[in-house]
């Protein structure tokens, strides 16, 4: 497999090749138009200049001017020029030596119309031939030349064609050397690009080859560590600053994993030290049947929050791998917290708790009933569990235009700001509530996993009268209705008790 470095100096190569390429031709064909379109203007400047030559003399005869034998280029034994002249009827009037008998190839074009193109001329060579159609002049107007040479012919107005031909073996050889020559300095610089490249690309990965020796250093036990950000291009930054990012947040995941397992750890050692103790106990002292009953009655009381402590623990494995089944549907909110708060509610009448309910009665969220019950049992558990004795909670729903919210507020005076970032870690618990509860500080976990779920939203705050709220956010539903505020009925346990 090829590096990017290889990749990268193959690319540009070609691509630079390519470009010097198209520049050459270019240059070529622009050379080649440039060459031809003077050598045409020479042509036809030749060809004007055997048209005044051709003149009608006083006595209405048509005449060469000059003598054919002072004409030098057309009497050449090597690449002579050649020309012709016909008549408007078609005939030969005049034509060069050098044709030796042979005529050019006759086309009419209009007058004052040249047209230039390529031929093979008699002796086999490539040549450019012009054609033109002209009115000879009157020798009326002009003195007659002594040794003239001239022909008895019907005066005829029409127009004469002339044809001028010469080879192209100059131009020809021109463009062959300025091919050549473009060959040449294309080959160089296409060598010259691919040293320069080789060299260019090799210092420009270099942030990158560094990049990579850090990045090979990183293990687990090194998380804490970043990448460097000096001297980095401008292009790299960027990406380095998101992989320190990543690092940190691995970092904290990490961490999170560590405390996970030592706060596990812990939670499970306290009831299996204490199962240990009754077995020992029973073990060496027993005892009658019931002193035996009130300690099995212990073993069981533990069992049980082990109970809860693992199935909590499997619920969190099975929504980090997303194993949860789930099957959504419309349910009506209130019923649901009821029935949340009953699990709940000898508790509150212990510590003198008062919940105020205000949630519409057709108030209705799509969800799964079995994954929403322990979110809605552990906001509620945790309102009951945590609220000074003698205060209010509050339980308010609403239709918004994200769709549903619910609000749990009660009252929070041992929490602070910096306590809400850990409201939904693992076994995280205020130390003074950590004593005399059966709570594990496994509750919220579990539902901000069954929430992400079931596409809840699950937000914790202090408000200004240092009330703890947890908000609730359900999405919108097709036939979602707003709500009004109604209270909800509920049983006496809704007063004061």
């Amino acid at each position: 497999m090829k590096s990017i470095r290889q990749q990268l100096t193959w690319q540009l190569l070609v691509l630079m090749a390519a470009v010097s390429l198209t520049g050459g031709v270019g240059t070529y064909l622009y050379v080649r138009h440039a060459l031809k379109r003077q050598f045409d203007d020479g042509l036809r400047a030749k060809a004007l200049a055997m048209t005044r030559l051709v003149a009608w003399s006083i006595e209405g005869k048509l005449m060469l001017e000059i003598p054919q034998d002072e004409l030098a280029e057309f009497r050449h034994s090597t690449r002579p020029d050649y020309f012709e002249v016909w008549l408007p009827n078609g005939k030969v009037f005049a034509k060069a030596d050098s044709l030796k008998g042979g005529d050019l190839p006759f086309t009419a074009t209009k007058p004052g119309v040249d047209v230039c193109e390529n031929l093979v001329l008699p002796d086999g060579r490539i040549g450019r031939v012009v054609t033109t159609s002209f009115i000879p002049h009157s020798e009326a107007d002009e003195p007659q030349e002594s040794g003239a040479a001239a022909h008895a012919v019907p005066h005829d107005p029409g127009p004469l064609t002339l044809k001028f031909a010469t080879d192209r073996v100059e131009i020809d050889r021109g463009l062959a050397h300025l091919s050549e020559g473009l060959i040449v300095v294309w080959g160089s610089m296409t060598l010259l690009t691919a040293a320069v490249l080789a060299v260019t690309v090799r210092r420009g990965l270099r942030p990158l080859e560094q990049l990579s020796d850090e990045a090979e250093r990183f293990h687990s036990e090194s998380l804490h560590s970043r990448f460097s950000t000096e001297n980095l291009p401008a292009e790299l930054s960027p990406i380095v600053e998101r992989l320190n990012a990543l690092l940190q947040r691995i970092e904290g995941a990490f961490d999170r994993e560590r405390r996970f397992t030592a706060d596990a750890a812990h939670e499970l050692r306290t009831p299996i030290a204490e199962l240990r103790s009754l077995a020992e106990v029973i073990i060496k002292w027993p005892r009658d049947r019931g002193d035996a009953r009130r300690e099995f009655t212990e073993v069981l009381t533990i069992a049980r929050q082990m109970e809860r402590l693992v199935e909590s623990l499997l619920a969190m494995g099975r929504c980090a791998n997303r194993q949860q089944q789930v099957e959504t549907q419309l349910e009506r909110l209130a019923p649901l917290l009821w029935e949340a708060w009953r699990g709940c509610e000898s508790r509150a009448i212990k510590r003198g708790l008062n919940i105020k309910w205000e949630i519409a009665e057709d108030l209705q969220v799509q969800t799964d009933r079995a994954l929403l019950m322990p979110i809605l049992r552990n906001i509620l558990s945790n309102a009951a569990e945590y609220s000074p004795p003698g205060r209010e909670i509050e339980c308010k729903a609403q239709t918004t235009a994200e769709g549903v919210e619910l609000r749990v507020l009660n009252g929070a005076l041992d929490l602070d700001a910096a306590d809400i970032t850990h409201i939904f870690e693992p076994f995280w618990r205020k130390d003074r509530s950590r004593t005399g509860t059966d709570h594990s500080g496994l509750g919220l976990a579990v539902a901000s996993e069954y929430a992400q779920i079931l596409n809840i939203q699950l937000q914790a705050s202090l408000t200004p009268d240092d009330r703890f709220e947890m908000r609730v956010l359900f999405p919108r539903v097709a036939a979602q209705t707003e709500s009004q505020g109604v209270t909800v009925p509920m049983p006496q346990v809704s007063r004061r008790i």
